[in-house]
């Protein structure tokens, strides 16, 4: 098997185990395993092209959840500053969830 479609696998276990390991200790590095594991998963879509991603019924709440922090970030007095602030806040909590999900 060629280095180009074990990679993707390869990024994105790094990214669980970095993840898993210190999620106990800060969640600064558990951000940047669940960044690196997203990227493998993105990764293993383009390279491999096989989308590894299945519906559940989990997903109904986060997107609702989701939708429900933009609407109200654009219908705040500063909705540009209140987007970040929701792409700031969130983006942890829904990767970390759709990567249970879809892994």
């Amino acid at each position: 098997m060629s280095t180009r479609a074990t990679l993707p696998g390869a990024v994105t276990r790094f990214g669980l185990y970095l993840f898993a390991f210190s999620i106990p200790v800060s969640f600064v590095p558990a951000e940047f395993g669940v960044a690196i594991a997203f990227g493998g998963w993105l990764m293993d879509g383009a390279v491999n092209k096989r989308w590894q991603m299945g519906w559940h019924m989990f997903f109904a709440p986060l997107i609702f959840y989701f939708v429900w922090n933009v609407a109200s970030a654009l219908a705040s007095p500063r909705p540009v500053h209140s987007l970040l602030a929701v792409g700031d806040n969130e983006w942890p909590a829904m990767i970390m969830l759709m990567m249970f999900w879809t892994i």
